[in-house]
């Protein structure tokens, strides 16, 4: 593979992790959105159970997906770099000063995923289950009641 190659590989896996972010979060808060606007869903306990499933089960999986776009980005970064130390001393120095801070050389750590993914689930899991808890009912005045004079 060339360097150029391996550039764009880079470029398409962040690219990559910004769709796989970007659809998370329409879906998590179209959830929250639909139990918000429709009462069918948060009166009905199995709907309730089954959304929180089906949201954990997607949950994971993107999860999942998202460590493996970081784990070929690591490979590719780890590749380019190889790369680069096979080319001449001034092109080594032209490149990492000019993608220093692009990400492209380091791809980021899963540690920097794990907690924000984890705090966006729990964020979504709750709110439905606020949304699903039922309103306290407020007493209503009764004309039966004796009146003490």
């Amino acid at each position: 593979m060339t360097e150029q190659t391996l550039f764009e590989a880079g470029f398409r896996r962040w690219e990559m992790l910004l769709s796989a972010w970007n659809f998370y979060l329409l879906l998590a808060v179209s959830l929250i959105v639909l139990f918000a606007a429709v009462k069918s869903l948060r009166t009905n306990r199995r709907v309730y159970w089954v959304f929180s499933a089906g949201f954990f089960f997607f949950a994971w999986t993107h999860l999942l997906g998202l460590l493996y776009i970081l784990k070929q980005w690591h490979a590719i970064a780890d590749e380019l770099k190889w790369k680069l130390s096979q080319s001449t001393p001034s092109r080594i120095e032209e490149l990492t000063t000019r993608f220093e801070n692009s990400g492209i050389l380091d791809a980021p750590e899963a540690v920097w995923v794990l907690p924000f993914h984890f705090l966006g689930d729990a964020f979504v899991l709750l709110a439905l289950r606020w949304l699903r808890a039922p309103i306290a009912a407020t007493p209503k005045f009764s004309t039966d009641a004796a009146i003490p004079f």
